[in-house]
């Protein structure tokens, strides 16, 4: 397995995006109104969103604590933070 930046090469000329490998891992969400197949679906979608919670509060964490930093490099990363979770309010707002 060779690293790149932000994606993992698992056969030879096979590139996954981090999306990729999740989905990849976690399985299949979508329910297909099977008996039989959803609850592993349903299992699946908590799992990802756990992940999307701890990802989140992840986010929040670098916001909050490095948007005000005094050294650029820290406060850009915060700003991205911040910003990409703008970002994710308003796709929410937008859904709702």
């Amino acid at each position: 397995m060779e690293e790149t930046k932000n994606r993992l090469i698992f056969e030879e000329d096979k590139v996954m995006t981090n999306y990729e490998i999740v989905k990849k891992l976690i399985g299949p969400v979508e329910p297909l109104g099977c008996g039989s197949r959803d609850p592993e679906r349903l299992e699946n979608l908590i799992e990802l969103s756990k992940l999307a919670g701890n990802l989140i509060i992840e986010i929040e964490n670098l916001a909050v604590n490095h948007s005000l930093s005094s050294e650029h490099s820290v406060q850009k990363a915060g700003k991205y933070a911040d910003d990409t979770l703008k970002g994710i309010l308003d796709d929410i707002d937008y859904r709702l």
